[in-house]
């Protein structure tokens, strides 16, 4: 875990790097797509401070290695792609397109949840497409985490929590994910395919 902070003028920058265990299961029988929107990708959070300065918080960097490793290992081939036109997706051969976004992301700070807690909620959108770019189904996934406020570095508790909030919401999908319905369905279509083939 490194908490990068840079002061640039009055713009506090934290950069989290995190890391997710690889789940111990058995990956599923899948070759996906994977497509992160560029606000994904470069997702921060920005607030003004009332002391005038600003602090960013660059949660895409991290996120992305975290889903990156995570899908690497839910499935047995995973490419990414960096569109979603037709011709992208016949150049790849692919058994599901997922599309991950971040819908909401929110720090509570101590003095709002009368607790010695940095407190950060991150909720993704979780889209899965056939190769042809119909949608099969769509899901949100909440992610919590707190750390203890730093006399020092109270921001870096901030960090903290949003790490622990992007690990909480992988781990709830490497969990569901392969139990869901939808991807059961796709992993019968496959296999009846590839038997009668």
């Amino acid at each position: 875990m490194f908490i990068g902070v840079a002061v640039f003028g009055c713009t506090l920058n934290f950069q989290i790097e995190n890391t997710v265990p690889t789940p111990l299961i058995e990956p599923l029988p899948l070759n996906v797509s994977i497509y992160y929107p560029s606000s994904f990708l470069e997702y921060e959070y920005r607030e003004e401070r009332s002391d005038g300065s600003v602090m960013v918080n660059q949660i895409g960097p991290a996120q992305q290695a975290v889903f990156d490793e995570l899908f690497g290992s839910l499935f047995t081939l995973v490419e990414r792609i960096s569109d979603l036109t037709i011709e992208s997706l016949e150049a790849v051969s692919t058994d599901a397109v997922i599309i991950l976004a971040v819908d909401d992301y929110a720090i509570t700070k101590p003095r709002n949840n009368g607790l010695d807690f940095y407190e950060a909620t991150i909720r993704y959108g979780l889209s899965l497409y056939t190769s042809h770019g119909e949608l099969i189904a769509a899901w949100s996934v909440n992610g919590y985490g707190r750390d203890r406020r730093r006399r020092f570095l109270p921001f870096g508790a901030a960090a903290e929590a949003t790490e622990e909030a992007i690990r909480d919401a992988a781990t709830l999908i490497a969990v569901e994910l392969g139990a869901t319905p939808e991807i059961n369905a796709i992993i019968r279509a496959k296999t009846k395919t590839e038997c009668c083939t």
